[in-house]
């Protein structure tokens, strides 16, 4: 069990206890052993862990901008309210998109170079101004930055975009799509 416990000092310390009671044959109890650990650091590093990810989620949920993680193999994973809206899709429906599914076609080909240069870690990221299709059929121009995530051993592991998103005067569908 874990517990505070106020040293001398008047600081409060979270104790982990743990114990063990042996018994002779007829059940009465005869001795417990047992051992505390101060583990009020790891108790402050969780708790320190859990405030910076509340944090980043509010960041993430409120920013100006769109913001996407997906898989190395260009899946949304998470996207924010920002990211939905510029596209007119509801996150459920990008959770199931690549982001090669709502690039503009002529743009696939620069998406696609950019993407190889980052995998291939020739760049930590890059800018990319593009095209993407909503889901109503207009086109929305953007400015795209994209970073590649690594674990702690340097590999890839899944991409984070923003895109700032402006819809020109002339907005349209693109017949040509």
């Amino acid at each position: 069990m874990e517990f505070r416990v106020v040293w001398k000092d008047g600081s409060v310390h979270w104790i982990d206890d743990k114990a063990k009671a042996f018994f002779d044959d007829a059940g009465t109890p005869l001795y417990v052993t047992g051992a505390c650990a101060d583990v009020t650091s790891r108790k402050e590093a969780a708790e320190a862990l859990r405030d910076n990810e509340e944090r980043l989620r509010a960041i993430f949920n409120q920013a100006a901008v769109g913001i996407a993680v997906a898989t190395l193999g260009g899946h949304f994973s998470r996207v924010n309210k920002k990211f939905s809206d510029i596209l007119g899709y509801r996150p459920e429906e990008l959770q199931r998109l690549t982001y090669s599914d709502i690039t503009h076609p002529d743009d696939q080909k620069d998406t696609a170079a950019a993407v190889g240069r980052l995998l291939a870690g020739s760049v930590p990221d890059y800018s990319l101004e593009k095209r993407y299709l909503r889901k109503d059929g207009f086109v929305v121009w953007s400015l795209t930055t994209v970073t590649l995530l690594t674990d702690a051993g340097g590999q890839p592991e899944r991409f984070i975009g923003v895109i700032e998103g402006h819809y020109p005067a002339q907005a349209r569908r693109d017949s040509a799509v």
